[in-house]
């Protein structure tokens, strides 16, 4: 597992697995029961309020029953299998760089997850990604006239925003994920300046 800073309250490593031993308590043990090779990661959430959890194994029912349980406790789990996470790392990933500056394992029995960070290694441009970031924003040149349109269009803005700004910041070597360290590394490196970060941090 791997455990990072909440940025609204922080969440130590001992506080991690009694939370996490609540959790496997709960758990239906028919249905699934952790293994002692499967890794868990904790890693630092983008929402405050939000406990960010890796969970890898091979089996997909698995899987879905982890995740389920996961989410009765409020946390947003993120469930891959293997080669999902190995393909991630091959491909130099900004969220497995997510995970290897931030995150701390907790639990990898055969070693198998720390293995794989130690293999990673960003890349010298993520200008792709900006390309992909750019295209999902053009989406708001046409905003349904509803409220959940609006609704749409802000999810689509939070997520377009913040991806082009990981990749942005990636392409100067700066890795910065929560949205405050987005933001502060944008002013850093020219795009935004002070005001306009303060406004949109106060931004609710």
């Amino acid at each position: 597992m791997m455990s990072g800073e909440n940025p609204r309250a922080s969440m130590n490593l001992r506080e991690t697995q009694e939370l996490l031993d609540s959790v496997f308590d709960f758990m239906c043990r028919p249905c699934w029961r952790p293994k002692p090779q499967n890794p868990f990661c904790f890693y630092p959430p983008i929402l405050a309020k939000r406990q960010d959890v890796l969970v890898v194994d091979d089996d997909r029912q698995a899987l879905h029953n982890a995740q389920q349980t996961f989410k009765c406790f409020g946390w947003s789990p993120v469930c891959f299998t293997w080669n999902r996470l190995e393909r991630a790392v091959s491909q130099k990933g900004l969220f497995i760089q997510h995970l290897k500056i931030e995150g701390s394992v907790i639990c990898d029995g055969q070693n198998r997850f720390t293995e794989l960070m130690s293999q990673f290694s960003v890349r010298s441009s993520y200008c792709h990604e900006i390309a992909q970031s750019c295209e999902l924003l053009h989406v708001l040149d046409e905003i349904p006239d509803s409220q959940a349109g609006r609704y749409w269009a802000v999810d689509v803005m939070h997520v377009g925003l913040r991806s082009l700004g990981v990749a942005m910041l990636a392409n100067h070597g700066i890795y910065r994920f929560s949205l405050s360290g987005i933001l502060d590394g944008l002013r850093e490196i020219g795009i935004f300046s002070s005001s306009d970060t303060e406004k949109i941090a106060d931004h609710p």
